[in-house]
């Protein structure tokens, strides 16, 4: 982001008082606010209040446990009252602003709908998995912890398992070294790969950033890390884009998504290597019957970021 041509200054928000926050109020000098999901912050939105400045929410889900609906939280709510509107994902946060006293909201759906819309039609191509894959079909493990890999690493070492892509959270020497440590097959990085040396290997590991939002494209199905451990799972839209069967593990409920794409039929959490390798049976002998389930499910949510836009320019002009 701070290579990006269109902004002019990123940092980090300080310490949530309000002598800090009239100080970065007043340093930027903002003619709106946009807050992404449920980033709240009471004293920097009581500023922006005092100092006139529009401040909307978007892409932002609620839940009846979370904190400011709490008997004891009630400065909390009132600060999120001050903002001017909220441009929500789902018509059960909806309910849930209402019940609390806050109407000033438009369900919009989920802004990551459209990026990822936006990712399947760019149709980037990589040269290294055409070279690697040589339209042999693979999966993904993608976004993988620690914690992840004994649901898989058996299966990787089975001749029934196709080629496979492993594309870790953290691409640092130490995540990468972890999964060499378990492999007991050839394979090859993604950093230094060589068609003449690497293309006959089993398994590619991606040890850069950035790439695997589009190595999805390659795969029949893909599995999904981070829901074995404490950190939660990461994210399934860009794979469900290209109606790719997905197995996750079994901490999911945090996630919506996740939990609309398990009951469509198209995602599938297991918590054992025996419950992963049977799934990997199901769904790679019915491969078509997950088919249009997972893109349906993101393009019925599509036109988010657009609807935000109009409603961000109306603001602007009234200001």
């Amino acid at each position: 982001m701070k290579d990006y041509s269109l902004v002019d200054w990123t940092g980090y928000l300080p310490l949530d008082i309000p002598k800090h926050m009239n100080s970065l109020v007043k340093f930027i000098n903002p003619k709106i606010l946009i807050l992404s999901k449920n980033e709240f912050w009471p004293n920097m939105l009581y500023c922006l209040k005092q100092n006139k400045i529009p401040v909307i929410s978007i892409s932002s889900r609620f839940k009846n446990y979370n904190v400011f609906w709490k008997s004891w939280a009630v400065w909390f709510l009132e600060a999120i009252k001050t903002i001017d509107h909220f441009y929500i994902a789902n018509i059960d946060s909806k309910e849930i602003l209402n019940q609390n006293g806050v109407f000033n909201t438009t369900v919009v759906g989920d802004t990551r709908m459209d990026r990822v819309l936006n990712i399947l039609n760019e149709k980037k191509e990589l040269k290294i998995l055409d070279d690697f894959l040589k339209n042999k079909e693979c999966w993904i493990a993608g976004s993988t912890w620690e914690e992840d890999y004994f649901l898989f690493m058996n299966y990787i070492h089975k001749d029934e398992s196709p080629k496979v892509i492993i594309a870790p959270h953290d691409c640092n020497s130490k995540s990468i070294s972890l999964i060499v440590k378990k492999l007991n097959v050839p394979y090859a990085l993604w950093s230094n790969y060589s068609y003449k040396n690497d293309h006959l290997k089993k398994i590619l590991i991606i040890d850069t950033i950035g790439v695997l939002k589009d190595a999805y494209r390659y795969a029949k199905w893909a599995y999904i890390g981070g829901g074995m451990g404490k950190w939660g799972l990461h994210n399934i839209l860009e794979a469900a884009v290209y109606d790719l069967p997905i197995i996750i593990g079994r901490n999911y409920m945090r996630f919506p998504e996740a939990i609309d794409l398990i009951k469509k039929g198209g995602c599938f959490s297991v918590s054992s290597k025996n419950e992963f390798e049977k799934l990997v049976k199901i769904i790679t002998n019915e491969l078509n019957f997950a088919k249009i389930i997972n893109s349906n499910y993101i393009k019925e949510q599509q036109g988010a970021t657009e609807k935000i836009f109009i409603g961000l320019k109306k603001i602007l002009e009234e200001a």
